[in-house]
Parts: C-alpha cells; sequence; structure tokens
C-alpha cells in the first residue's frame, strides 16, 4: 500500500455503489451501507462510498479523518488504476445479476457445463460454505440458485458439531450426509480446493450414490476444483459461468457467516452459568446477588449460597474449569 496508506478506490455505476481497495473487493454491490464498520478500512470505504454516491464520480480515499484527494504519486496512481478495473469489473458482474436475463444466465450455465464436464447444463446450484473461528461455533451455509436467480427462501444454515469445527473436510462430510439424502440440485459446488470437493463426493457419491456434479470454487485465484483433479479451471474474469459461480458462493458464504457470528454474539452474551445443568436464569441471578465469582469461587463458597447446594457448585466449579 502506498506509505503504509489503506487507499479505497469507489466507483459509480448506474446507480449501483462499487467499493474496491488495493484491487481487491471491499464491499460488494448493495452491502455498503449495511457494512459492519468493525474497522478503519471498512469505515474509510463507507466515506469515500457516500461521497462517490452523492457526487457521481470515482472518489479515492485515504486514512481516516483525512478527506479524499485525488492520486498524487505514481505509485498511488497505480494502486488507483488497478482498483478502477476491479470496480468496473464489479460493475459489470453486478449489472448481469441484476438483470436476470434468461438468455444470459443460459449462456453462463451452458459455459460452465462445459468447463465441469456436463452433459446439460447445470438449472439448480447449490453452493455449501463453512465458517467458524479458530474451530468455534462451526456454521454451514447453503445457498440456491435457480436458472441463475437466487432463492433465498431455499438457503439455510446448519450448526455444524463442534468436534468438526476446526476440520473443514469433517464439517464438508457431515454437511454431505446431510444434505445429501434430500438432495434436489445439478450441481454442488463448495467454497474450497481439492480435499473439500473429495471429502464431499465420498459422501455423495461413493457413499449415497447420488450422479450430482460436484466441483469447487477457491477464493485465492477464485480457480474450480473438479474430483480427482489436482490441478484447478481457472476461468477469465469477464466470464459469464465465473460470475454465475461467484454469485452462488458469495451467497453461501454470507449466509454461513451469519449464522456464525450470530451465534459468536449470542455466546458472547449468555451468561456461562445457563449452560451449567441444574442451573437456571433465578438461580444464576443469585449468584451474580451473592457478589460471588463462579468462575474463581470455590466449592464451599458456591454451596453457601441459597439453591445452590454441594453437588450444583461442583458442577459449576468443573465447567468454569474447563478449557475453551
Amino acid at each position: 500500500m502506498p506509505g503504509g496508506a489503506a487507499w479505497a478506490c469507489v466507483q459509480v455505476h448506474d446507480g449501483v455503489v462499487m467499493a474496491v481497495h488495493t484491487g481487491t473487493a471491499a464491499l460488494s454491490e448493495g452491502s455498503v451501507g449495511q457494512a459492519q464498520a468493525s474497522d478503519l478500512q471498512e469505515v474509510r470505504v463507507r466515506v469515500a462510498a457516500q461521497y462517490a454516491a452523492s457526487s457521481g464520480r470515482t472518489a479515492l480515499a485515504a486514512e481516516a479523518g483525512a478527506g479524499l484527494r485525488r492520486a498524487r504519486s505514481k505509485d498511488e496512481q497505480a494502486v488507483l488504476a488497478l482498483a478502477e478495473r476491479n470496480a468496473a469489473e464489479m460493475a459489470r458482474t453486478a449489472a448481469l445479476r441484476r438483470s436476470h436475463d434468461p438468455q444470459a444466465s443460459a449462456r453462463a450455465a451452458n459455459e460452465l457445463a462445459g468447463v465441469l464436464g456436463m452433459v446439460n447444463a447445470p438449472i439448480r446450484v447449490e453452493c455449501w460454505d463453512i465458517s467458524h473461528l479458530q474451530g468455534r461455533s462451526p456454521r454451514a451455509g447453503v445457498a440456491v440458485h435457480v436458472d441463475g436467480v437466487a432463492r433465498r427462501e431455499q438457503f439455510r444454515a446448519y450448526k455444524v458439531p463442534e468436534r468438526h469445527g476446526g476440520d473443514d473436510y469433517a464439517s464438508m462430510r457431515w454437511l454431505a450426509g446431510r444434505r445429501g439424502p434430500s438432495l434436489d440440485a445439478d450441481l454442488v459446488l463448495v467454497d474450497g480446493g481439492p480435499g473439500q470437493v473429495q471429502a464431499v463426493t465420498d459422501v455423495l457419491h461413493d457413499e449415497l450414490g447420488l450422479a450430482v456434479a460436484v466441483a469447487g470454487i477457491a477464493k485465492r485465484m477464485e480457480e474450480l476444483y473438479l474430483p480427482g483433479q489436482d490441478d484447478p479451471v481457472i476461468l477469465s474474469r469477464s466470464s459469464p459461468a465465473l460470475w454465475l459461480v461467484q454469485a452462488v458462493r458469495d451467497d453461501a458464504h454470507n449466509t454461513a457467516i451469519s449464522a456464525h457470528r450470530k451465534d459468536r454474539d449470542k455466546k458472547l452474551t449468555r451468561d456461562p452459568l445457563l449452560d451449567v445443568p441444574g442451573v437456571g436464569p433465578k438461580l444464576a441471578a443469585a449468584i451474580r446477588r451473592a457478589g460471588v465469582d463462579p468462575s474463581t469461587a470455590s466449592e464451599a463458597e458456591l454451596a453457601s449460597i441459597p439453591g445452590v447446594g454441594t453437588h450444583t457448585a461442583e458442577r459449576i466449579v468443573a465447567a468454569m474449569s474447563a478449557p475453551g
């Protein structure tokens, strides 16, 4: 990044705000207004987006609080040029997604079928993604597109068993076992590479005997991985087939990460005492009112609180001292 700053290029195309920073998508179509401004980078992008939306111009945002200005140095101009190219590409992709042109969707599906070696173009496409934080609160997201159109009422989020939280392959195998028996898709895309693809085909093809096509899309280069092939398929950035894949992948990712964040936030605000067998809201409140810290209290201290008792005190101490 030039001078250590986090630059953001924002472009408006057909009324759609496109935000791009250092050549990589920062916020996608429609997400600027709802972005969680959890770090300064997103704050910069949102400020630039508001400016661009009101002025209809492309803006370059510098450090937070420094306002907006045009590129000055050659390095800054190079970053801006790269970001502008990517913003224009995002705009073209968004235009395709918004149009829902049946002919465009058919062309994209036919191209994708040729790439994947499918006899017929996929009509119903599912994408699966896994989201977790260091193995905790794992969630699976499933997005469904039919004829290139998102069927949001069919999107699903699943709570993955905690034992699979740090293992994406095991999580994918679990999800395949969950979705497989009722699966009604022409193509299943998985967010990942050869390992994730193999995990899913092991279940869908080998265990369940399904003939559904499976492919993986990896984020690093947006390459496609096919079962049994180590070398990826690289599609042109202007390929309608890639846009189709990216659209359903992004929906699956958003579904998974939204479910993960919801669960994570719930756990952060939930009283850990409520996870101890035999402790309900009233008893937890009584323990808190007694001024005892359950994370450091001894069994004797807890047992002295009316309503707790020896056995419950033992369970509380065991739960509070458990790792993780």
